[in-house]
């Protein structure tokens, strides 16, 4: 199978999820119980909304801490953001498939080079 190039490259904010699968036009909630990732959510409400949701554990998350790491995500649109007693929910809709070549950025949250894909 052939990669169509869109020509879309960005840097994006990645939101790792552990049980969740986010594909291209789905709605869902997304629990964030982490502290580190509410900035990431707030910003990416306060600016253009996108984010890149991506399923990693922990060890795709050493992987992205030493730079050896390719993933496939979603781009996503946050929606709406709610707080609660167990943590903050986001309500987020899946744009289009992205291949992450790199992580960018470690801190505040990951940010990673995104590249359409399909």
């Amino acid at each position: 199978m052939k990669n169509i190039d869109t020509g879309f490259t960005k840097i994006l904010p990645l939101l790792p999820v552990k049980d969740t699968v986010l594909f291209p036009n789905m709605v869902i909630p997304i629990l964030v119980k982490t502290e580190k990732y509410l900035p990431l959510i707030e910003e990416a409400m306060e600016k253009d909304k996108l984010i890149v949701v991506a399923m990693m554990g922990d060890e795709e998350k050493e992987a992205a801490k030493s730079g050896d790491f390719r993933r496939i995500g979603t781009a996503a649109s946050v929606i709406k953001l709610s707080k609660g007693d167990e943590g903050t929910v986001a309500v987020v809709q899946g744009l289009f498939r992205v291949a992450l070549s790199e992580i960018v950025s470690h801190e505040p949250y990951f940010m990673a080079k995104v590249e359409r894909r399909g």
